[in-house]
């Protein structure tokens, strides 16, 4: 499965802040997203930034709770975020 995530970030997140962000968040979500394989981010030339993951097995676990325990990383990256540009899809691959 794959899950593709499409935003632009909040008036005022400069781009080397949300890159470390990203890194804590890339770190953490290997150990609180269960058969993440890989996690990508890119950023496109007019400011808005795509994530995709890919999952193992055949059902995309829902995003972990940013209130939750431990999620200090996930809240961070969610507050750099604009909520109103949030995009969240999931695919089916071929296989």
């Amino acid at each position: 499965m794959i899950e593709v995530e499409q935003f632009t970030l909040r008036n005022g997140v400069e781009w080397d802040e949300f890159r470390l962000l990203d890194a804590a968040l890339q770190s953490w979500v290997y150990t609180h997203r269960p058969r993440l394989l890989r996690r990508t981010t890119a950023f496109g030339d007019n400011g808005a930034v795509l994530v995709v993951s890919l999952h193992g097995g055949t059902v995309v676990p829902e995003p972990p709770d940013s209130h939750g325990p431990d999620a200090a990383p996930l809240a961070a990256f969610d507050h750099a975020v604009d909520p109103a540009s949030y995009r969240r899809s999931i695919w089916q691959d071929l296989d």
